[in-house]
């Protein structure tokens, strides 16, 4: 029977506020606090979550009304006097939780909850931690979270597996974006930009590494030497002008290579 309603209650609470922020921007009335928004947000997150106790089979309402009671927890706590930062936080934290009894119904199945919770666990512990950290740092923090979730998903039992070699690729993508993002602050960019080809090279020599009969990565190690091959380029291209006055290790490296050659043959 309450599921019935929620389509009518939400429809009605969209036209109020339309009719409201309608007079507000004619000037017919005044602004009013955040408050009645906290109470509405509340309120439309408990209709939500009716809907979800009705029918626990039905756990799409669960989002929508973990982010209204989340908002309207922000809005009190704002009004409290909490800092941005940690009130910003609640908001993707709370939306995060709902994610939570999605995979405790069916864990198997529903493993794909892990990306968008961890995703935004990562971007409410970036908000929390906004005010504290610089800008670069902030970006390569959003980064390594992400990364984080992929290789939690390599251990993971998906589809009755596990080592799933392909959480590897985004987890290393990523990670390696996240260096170049934190590095960026206190390393140039040409340096960077061989690092990045490089950070790939080694994503991919991991799947070498790991390839076994169930996991046939043998193919990895062709894009691991040409984006290794790439990258020591790059890092030959814009460091040209130092490493001339490291010529002379080549004579060296040319005097071993002879020496080894020669014990070969004896």
């Amino acid at each position: 029977m309450v599921k019935q309603w929620i389509p009518f209650l939400v429809a009605a609470l969209l036209i109020l506020g339309g009719l409201y922020l309608l007079m507000v921007t004619l000037g017919y009335v005044e602004a009013i606090g955040p408050l009645p928004w906290a109470l509405l947000s509340g309120l439309g997150g408990l209709a939500f979550l009716a809907v979800y106790l009705q029918d626990r089979r039905e756990w799409w309402p669960l989002i929508p009304g973990a982010a209204l009671l989340s908002l309207s927890l922000t809005i009190l706590l704002g009004m409290a006097g909490l800092p941005s930062g940690a009130a910003g936080s609640v908001l993707f934290l709370g939306i995060a939780l709902a994610f939570l009894p999605i995979y405790l119904a069916d864990r198997r199945e529903n493993w794909w909850v892990v990306i968008p919770a961890g995703a935004l666990v990562t971007l409410g512990i970036v908000v929390l931690l906004s005010d504290l950290v610089a800008g670069g740092f902030v970006g390569g923090l959003f980064l390594l979270g992400l990364a984080a979730v992929f290789a939690v998903l390599y251990f993971m039992e998906i589809e009755g597996r596990r080592r799933n070699w392909w959480a590897i690729i985004p987890a290393g993508v990523l990670t390696v974006l996240a260096a170049m993002a934190i590095l960026g602050e206190v390393v140039e960019g040409g340096v960077l930009d061989a690092f990045f080809f490089l950070g790939l090279a080694a994503v991919f020599g991991l799947l070498y590494l790991i390839r076994g009969k169930e996991r046939e990565l043998a193919w990895a190690k062709f894009p691991a030497l040409g984006l290794a091959a790439f990258g020591l380029f790059v890092l030959a291209v814009t460091s040209a002008g130092r490493l001339v006055r490291f010529w002379p290790l080549l004579l060296i490296l040319a005097g071993l290579i002879a020496i080894w050659r020669g014990w070969r043959g004896r």
